[in-house]
C-alpha cells in the first residue's frame, strides 16, 4: 500500500534530529505489523494551503501510477496563520476555502485523513491557529473526512510544544514527534484506513 503524506513543515519533520519525522516513524509501526507499506512524505517547509492546493495532485499522481491501494494523510494550516504587515498572510475563508478543494478533490479517490495544526510556541498565533483549527474541522465534518485535533490533543502530550523545541527553538523535537507517531498510529481512523488497504 502507498501512504502519502502532505503538508508543511510538521509533517517534513523539520526539528527533528534524526531527521525521520512522525510520518516514517508511522509507517514502521505498521510495517511491524506485517503491512507492505510504503512512505511518501511530501512535507515542504513553509507550504500554505494555497500552495498545497496548486501541487498537492500532481504530486501524488506522479507517483501512485497505477496503484490501487493508496491513501493520502494531510496536515496543513500553521503557515496560513502567520501575520505579516499586521494581516494574516492567508485569510480564514481562502483558508477553508483551499481545504475544501484540497481535501474534496483527494477523498473524490483516496482515503483521506486530516491531522490538525498543532499548537505554536508563539502565543501570538494562538488565537488564529485555534479559529483555523475550527475551520478545518467544520471542513473535514462536512466532507466526512476524519479529524485528529491536535490543539486538543497536544493538551495531554507528555512531550508538550512548549518544552519539546527542535533545532530553531520553533519546530518541535525528536521526542515530540515520536509522540505524535504513537498518537496517530493508535487513532481508529489511521488503523481503519490502513485495515481498508490492506483488505
Amino acid at each position: 500500500m502507498h501512504l502519502y503524506f502532505v503538508g508543511d513543515s510538521y509533517v517534513n519533520g523539520y526539528g527533528d534530529d534524526t531527521c525521520v519525522g512522525w510520518p516514517a516513524r508511522v509507517c514502521a509501526m505498521a510495517a511491524q505489523r506485517n503491512l507492505d507499506v510504503t512512505c511518501y512524505n511530501l512535507g515542504f517547509r513553509g507550504a500554505t494551503t494555497v500552495d498545497l492546493r496548486r501541487w498537492w495532485k500532481d504530486e501524488v499522481q506522479r507517483r501512485v501510477g497505477a496503484e490501487k491501494h493508496a491513501a493520502v494523510v494531510f496536515s496543513f494550516g500553521t503557515n496560513d496563520c502567520a501575520v505579516e504587515s499586521g494581516r494574516r498572510k492567508i485569510t480564514r475563508g481562502e483558508t477553508a476555502g483551499n481545504a475544501r478543494g484540497i481535501l474534496g478533490d483527494a477523498a473524490a479517490r483516496f482515503p483521506v485523513l486530516m491531522v490538525g495544526p498543532a499548537e505554536s510556541v508563539d502565543p501570538e498565533k494562538h488565537p488564529e491557529l485555534g479559529d483555523t483549527n475550527a475551520d478545518l474541522k467544520n471542513v473535514c465534518e462536512k466532507l466526512k473526512i476524519p479529524y485528529l485535533d491536535m490543539l486538543d490533543i497536544g493538551k495531554t502530550m507528555n512531550n508538550p510544544r512548549a518544552k519539546s523545541r527542535g533545532i530553531d527553538g520553533w519546530h518541535p523535537n525528536t521526542a515530540w514527534y515520536e509522540e505524535l507517531a504513537v498518537i496517530v498510529d493508535s487513532w481508529p481512523a489511521w488503523r481503519a484506513v490502513l485495515d481498508k488497504l490492506r483488505g
